[in-house]
C-alpha cells in the first residue's frame, strides 16, 4: 500500500474514495458502538458494585457509575430499532471515545496522581482501534487529550512523578498515532476494495450499465420506499440483433448493444436508472417530468444517429407502464414485458420480416 497525504487524512487515496464507502463504515461503526457500549456499561456496573466490597476501588466508585450511565445512554441510542443519522452516529462514537479518555485522565491526575497512568496509556492504544475512523479525527482527539493530561498532571503530580510519566505518555501517544493511522488505512482500503467488488458484481461489463442482479436488488429496495410521482418502468429490446450477429459477426452485435445502451442512457439518465438485464434487453425505472411518448420520440431520434461499421442501423422496441402501486410492481414488470413484445412484433410485421425463418 502506497501512502500519501490523503491517506493520513481520510484513510483513503482521495476524499471521493472515502465518501463512496462512508455509509458502510458508519453503519458498521454503529453496530460496534452498540456492542462496546453495552459491554462497557455492564463491566462498569460490576466495578461500581465491587467498590462497596473493595476499599481500593472506593475512590473510583462514582466515576464508574457516571461512565456506566453514559455508556447505557449510548447503547440505547444505537440499538437497532432506533434510526440515527450518520452525523449522530459519529457524534455518539467520538463521545464514547472521549468519555474513556477523560475517565482515564481523571484517574491518572485527580484520583491517583501518585501512580503511573497505566489506564490512560493503555487507552491511547486501544480506543483508536475500536472503530473505523478518519485518521485525522482520532489523531487530533488523541493529541488534545494528551495535552489535557499534561495540563492536569502539572497541577496534581509531583515534579518527579511528572517527569517519570511524561516520557511514557509521549512515546505511547506517538506510537498510537502511527499504528492507528496505518490500521485505519488498511481497514478503509478493505472497504474500498469490497465496494469495488460489489459494484463489479452489479455492473454489465460490455455496456457499463447496472446488470440484472442490480435491477432485482433495486426493485426490492423500491418496494420498501414511498412511491415517487410519475414513476414509470420501461423495457427495451434491440430489433434485428440476431440478423446482425449472423451477417456481420458478434463484434458488430456487441457494437449494436453498446450503442443501444448509450442511447437509452443519454435519454433516460437524467430521470432514472437503466439496466441491461439480458442479451439485447434493457430496463429503465424513471420518474418523468414529461409524457412517456415524448421520451420515446427522443429515443427514436437518438437511435437514428447510429450507423455501424457495415452500415447497420439501430432500432429499439419499447414498452412502458406507469407504476401505480409499489405492491403490484412485479405485475407491472410483466405487463411492460408484454407491451414491449407487442411493439416488437408490430415492428417485424411492418417491415415484412418473418422471424420464424432460420
Amino acid at each position: 500500500m502506497k501512502f500519501n497525504f490523503s491517506m493520513f487524512t481520510y484513510g483513503a487515496k482521495t476524499l471521493d474514495e472515502y465518501k463512496k464507502v462512508k455509509s458502510e463504515i458508519i453503519s458498521d461503526n454503529k453496530i460496534r458502538l452498540n456492542f462496546y457500549s453495552i459491554l462497557s456499561a455492564l463491566a462498569l456496573i460490576i466495578c461500581f458494585i465491587n467498590s462497596f466490597f473493595d476499599n481500593t476501588a472506593l475512590e473510583n466508585r462514582y466515576l464508574y457509575l457516571l461512565v456506566a450511565v453514559v455508556m447505557a445512554v449510548i447503547s440505547v441510542l444505537t440499538s437497532r430499532p432506533i434510526k440515527m443519522s450518520e452525523k449522530l452516529i459519529d457524534i455518539s462514537m467520538y463521545s464514547f471515545m472521549e468519555i474513556y479518555y477523560l475517565a482515564s485522565i481523571i484517574l491518572a491526575t485527580e484520583i491517583h496522581p501518585e501512580e503511573p497512568p497505566i489506564s490512560f496509556v493503555v487507552l491511547l492504544f486501544v480506543v483508536p482501534l475500536l472503530f473505523t475512523c478518519v485518521p485525522i479525527n482520532t489523531n487530533i482527539m488523541l493529541i488534545v487529550n494528551v495535552i489535557l493530561y499534561f495540563i492536569l498532571a502539572f497541577q496534581t503530580q509531583t515534579p518527579e512523578m511528572l517527569r517519570f510519566n511524561a516520557l511514557d505518555v509521549l512515546i505511547y501517544s506517538f506510537l498510537s498515532i502511527v499504528i492507528s493511522t496505518y490500521t485505519m488505512c488498511i481497514k478503509i482500503d478493505r472497504y474500498i476494495l469490497m465496494n469495488k467488488n460489489i459494484e463489479l458484481s452489479k455492473t454489465d461489463q460490455l455496456t457499463g450499465l447496472p446488470n440484472r442482479r442490480c435491477f432485482e436488488l433495486n426493485v426490492e429496495e423500491l418496494k420498501k420506499e414511498e412511491l415517487e410521482p410519475n414513476l414509470y418502468i420501461f423495457m427495451f429490446d434491440i430489433n434485428g440483433l440476431k440478423e446482425t450477429n449472423d451477417k456481420y459477426g458478434h463484434g458488430a452485435g456487441d457494437c449494436l448493444i453498446k450503442a443501444a445502451a448509450d442511447s437509452i442512457q443519454n435519454i433516460f439518465g437524467p430521470y432514472g436508472t437503466s439496466y441491461r438485464i439480458g442479451g439485447d434487453e434493457f430496463m429503465t425505472i424513471a420518474s418523468l417530468p414529461i409524457e412517456p411518448s415524448d421520451v420515446e420520440t427522443r429515443l427514436v431520434e437518438e437511435t437514428e444517429k447510429y450507423t455501424g461499421l457495415f452500415g447497420e442501423k439501430l432500432s429499439i422496441s419499447m414498452g412502458v407502464e406507469k407504476i401505480t402501486s409499489i405492491e403490484i410492481i412485479d405485475k407491472t414488470i410483466k405487463e411492460v414485458d408484454v407491451r414491449m413484445y407487442e411493439n416488437k412484433r408490430r415492428f417485424y410485421e411492418s417491415n415484412g420480416i418473418d422471424r420464424r425463418k432460420p
